[in-house]
Protein backbone atom coordinates (compact mmCIF):
# COMPACT_ATOMS: atom_id res chain seq x y z
CA UNK A 1 0.00 0.00 0.00
CA UNK A 2 1.41 3.38 -1.03
CA UNK A 3 0.70 6.60 0.84
CA UNK A 4 1.36 10.06 -0.56
CA UNK A 5 2.55 12.96 1.61
CA UNK A 6 2.94 16.51 0.45
CA UNK A 7 4.95 19.41 1.82
CA UNK A 8 4.29 23.00 0.71
CA UNK A 9 6.49 26.04 1.22
CA UNK A 10 5.22 29.53 0.35
CA UNK A 11 7.15 32.75 0.69
CA UNK A 12 7.18 36.33 -0.49
CA UNK A 13 10.03 38.83 -0.69
CA UNK A 14 8.90 42.43 -0.25
CA UNK A 15 11.12 45.48 -0.67
CA UNK A 16 9.75 48.89 0.26
CA UNK A 17 6.18 47.63 -0.04
CA UNK A 18 6.71 46.08 -3.49
CA UNK A 19 6.55 42.32 -3.92
CA UNK A 20 9.83 41.32 -5.57
CA UNK A 21 9.37 37.56 -5.55
CA UNK A 22 6.53 35.28 -4.55
CA UNK A 23 6.51 31.51 -4.87
CA UNK A 24 4.83 28.36 -3.66
CA UNK A 25 6.45 24.94 -4.03
CA UNK A 26 4.68 21.68 -3.28
CA UNK A 27 6.40 18.31 -3.45
CA UNK A 28 4.78 14.96 -2.99
CA UNK A 29 6.50 11.83 -1.73
CA UNK A 30 4.97 8.41 -2.26
CA UNK A 31 5.88 5.91 0.45
CA UNK A 32 5.11 2.21 0.63
CA UNK A 33 3.60 1.08 3.92
CA UNK A 34 4.28 -2.35 5.32
CA UNK A 35 1.01 -3.76 6.70
CA UNK A 36 2.72 -4.78 9.96
CA UNK A 37 3.56 -1.15 10.87
CA UNK A 38 1.70 0.00 13.96
CA UNK A 39 -0.41 3.17 13.84
CA UNK A 40 1.76 5.09 16.35
CA UNK A 41 4.83 4.57 14.13
CA UNK A 42 2.86 5.61 11.05
CA UNK A 43 1.79 8.82 12.79
CA UNK A 44 5.42 9.61 13.66
CA UNK A 45 6.44 8.92 10.08
CA UNK A 46 3.75 11.27 8.77
CA UNK A 47 4.69 14.07 11.18
CA UNK A 48 8.48 13.76 11.22
CA UNK A 49 10.09 11.43 8.70
CA UNK A 50 8.09 12.11 5.54
CA UNK A 51 8.49 15.92 5.73
CA UNK A 52 12.17 15.53 6.66
CA UNK A 53 12.74 13.37 3.57
CA UNK A 54 10.88 15.73 1.21
CA UNK A 55 12.05 19.09 2.61
CA UNK A 56 15.66 19.08 1.26
CA UNK A 57 14.31 18.70 -2.27
CA UNK A 58 12.08 21.75 -1.76
CA UNK A 59 15.05 23.74 -0.42
CA UNK A 60 17.14 22.82 -3.47
CA UNK A 61 14.31 23.60 -5.90
CA UNK A 62 13.75 27.06 -4.43
CA UNK A 63 17.48 27.87 -4.39
CA UNK A 64 17.88 26.69 -7.99
CA UNK A 65 14.72 28.40 -9.22
CA UNK A 66 15.63 31.78 -7.72
CA UNK A 67 19.22 31.57 -8.97
CA UNK A 68 18.04 30.78 -12.50
CA UNK A 69 15.58 33.69 -12.31
CA UNK A 70 18.51 36.08 -11.94
CA UNK A 71 17.80 37.12 -8.37
CA UNK A 72 19.79 36.34 -5.26
CA UNK A 73 19.22 32.69 -4.44
CA UNK A 74 16.79 32.07 -1.61
CA UNK A 75 18.48 29.72 0.84
CA UNK A 76 16.02 28.20 3.29
CA UNK A 77 17.54 26.96 6.51
CA UNK A 78 17.18 23.29 7.49
CA UNK A 79 14.29 22.57 9.84
CA UNK A 80 14.08 20.27 12.85
CA UNK A 81 10.90 18.27 12.24
CA UNK A 82 11.28 16.40 15.53
CA UNK A 83 10.97 19.71 17.41
CA UNK A 84 8.03 20.76 15.23
CA UNK A 85 6.26 17.50 16.06
CA UNK A 86 6.89 17.98 19.79
CA UNK A 87 5.33 21.45 19.56
CA UNK A 88 2.44 20.28 17.36
CA UNK A 89 3.56 22.49 14.45
CA UNK A 90 3.64 19.88 11.62
CA UNK A 91 0.11 20.53 10.44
Amino acid sequence: MFTDFDVTISFKQVLEGITILETKVTMVGSFKKNESVKDEFLEQFCNVNAPAIIFPFIRETIASMTLKAGVSPVLIQPLNFVEFAKRGMNK
